[in-house]
């Protein structure tokens, strides 16, 4: 082990790569801090080496996989078995039918195997399957799930992220709906739609907000008896909260600004004079 770390490799790398690949990097990981490694040449169990000889014990087993630690000779072996005879082949092998049986018979409440390539694939199919079994559009969610649009952090002009990713629409019969929700620092707000006439904004945030309290309130009164549809956007246009908040509350925002980044909606129920309509 060196008795001080460079990355100069590391950081003529990541130069070149600026210009050449989107984003810098192919994979999740940009640099993090001034002085850290960025590439890396090789690596063995637990350690890793970059590009500039400096070894690391990688605590993060490549984001989850590794969890045999990297280059484990009996893994390897099997794969290049399998490299030589059939690799990569369009049509099915029976190797999936043995490593869908050992899953199976691991994993209690397994019925069935389905392999996909990466987690965010994973996590769509899981949507997909949920929202057909339940008949139910809405997703709760917390934390990481990939980088698909249903999944990102906010839409609209500078996210890439088209709004109707966002959008929860659901129909009802009745006259009247609303929603029983949260309040919070790192709320923001929505608007909403009915019978795909004008939107009203509803704002998630007041000047309470340096804590999470519940909500409940109507986004559609008076309608005629019968079938209405209800549109609901989450706004990714960020305000100034700090403004919005009581003078006595500021102290709390300059404190923990990172507490009021977020622009999230809460959804805790649906409130219906009616019943929801099953699609």
């Amino acid at each position: 082990m060196p008795a001080a770390y460079s990355f100069t490799d590391s950081k003529a790398l990541w130069a070149e790569a600026q210009q050449l690949i989107a984003g810098g990097s192919q994979g999740t990981r940009q640099p993090e801090a001034e002085e850290a490694p960025i590439y890396f040449e090789r690596a063995k169990g637990c350690r890793m080496w970059d590009v500039d000889g400096n070894e690391f014990i990688d605590l993060l087993c490549s984001i989850g996989p590794i969890l045999l630690g990297y280059a484990y000779d009996r893994v390897d072996d099997a794969v290049r078995a399998i490299m030589e005879t059939s690799f990569q082949s369009s049509m099915n092998h029976p190797i999936q039918l043995e490593l869908a049986r050992i899953l199976i018979d691991y994993v209690p409440c397994a019925e069935r195997v389905r392999f996909l390539k990466t987690g965010t694939e994973a996590t769509q199919a899981a949507v997909r399957l949920a929202r057909q079994i339940t008949g139910r559009a809405h997703v709760a969610r917390h934390g990481y799930h990939g980088w698909a649009d249903m999944f990102k952090r906010g839409c609209g002009i500078g996210t890439g992220v088209h709004h109707g990713s966002w959008d929860t629409v659901y129909e009802f019969d009745g006259t009247a709906a609303g929603f029983y929700d949260l309040l919070g620092p790192d709320c923001g707000g929505i608007s909403v739609a009915v019978d795909g006439g004008r939107e009203t904004g509803y704002r998630r945030f007041d000047a309470y907000c340096t804590y999470r309290r519940i909500g409940g309130y109507e986004v559609a009164s008076g309608l005629s008896t019968g079938r209405h549809t209800v549109t609901v956007t989450v706004d990714s246009a960020s305000f100034d909260k700090r403004a919005i908040l009581f003078e006595h509350n500021r102290p709390d925002y300059d404190e923990h600004p990172d507490r009021y980044d977020g622009l999230w909606w809460y959804l805790g129920g649906i409130l219906l004079n009616g019943h929801e309509v099953n699609r």
